[in-house]
């Protein structure tokens, strides 16, 4: 019995993957912020579990921590958008060439903006952490925007070409 339950349930997966890989603009935004806030919902926690401070370090950890994420917010905005207006481009078949330029410079200057932005918190958190305690929470915040970008990647196709016009979702086997 219990065979023939996990059967039916991947013969329904098999059915309704394609449908769910073809997911309109409105559709992918309304689950990408969703994925986005379970994470951040979270992360505080993870961060604080797998950091291992001592109450006090934790006091002081989380004063800045929280600003941070404030100061990172608006560009995680940014990046939500770009995502978002691709995917409307992409759904509507009006992803040209000087949009894709223009993504492309994009996601350049908000990678550049979270570089700086983590270079100078890194200095904060040296005042009162120990090197390896900051690696260790960018190492964390490094996974878990790592995360998120797997998450996004296997919801966004890639840009169709003049050779390739089919939506391509990346298989890695």
């Amino acid at each position: 019995m219990k065979a023939n339950s996990i059967l039916v349930f991947l013969c329904g997966l098999l059915i309704t993957m394609p449908v769910l890989a073809e997911t309109s603009a409105e559709t992918f935004e309304r689950e990408f912020k969703h994925s986005v806030e379970i994470i951040a919902n979270q992360r505080v926690d993870l961060i604080k579990k797998y950091m291992g401070l001592s109450a006090f370090e934790e006091k002081q950890f989380l004063g800045v921590y929280n600003r941070y994420r404030d100061t990172m917010k608006p560009i995680l905005d940014e990046q939500t958008k770009l995502v978002t207006n691709y995917m409307t481009a992409y759904t509507n078949n009006k992803l040209t060439d000087k949009l894709a330029d223009q993504f492309i410079r994009t996601l350049f200057e908000l990678d550049e903006q979270k570089l700086a932005i983590r270079k100078k918190f890194v200095s904060e958190f040296q005042v009162f952490l120990k090197p390896r305690s900051v690696a260790r929470f960018m190492q964390l915040e490094n996974k878990l925007d790592a995360i998120m970008a797997y998450d996004l990647a296997r919801k966004i196709p890639l840009v169709p070409t003049e050779n390739i016009k089919a939506p391509v979702h990346l298989k890695v086997e």
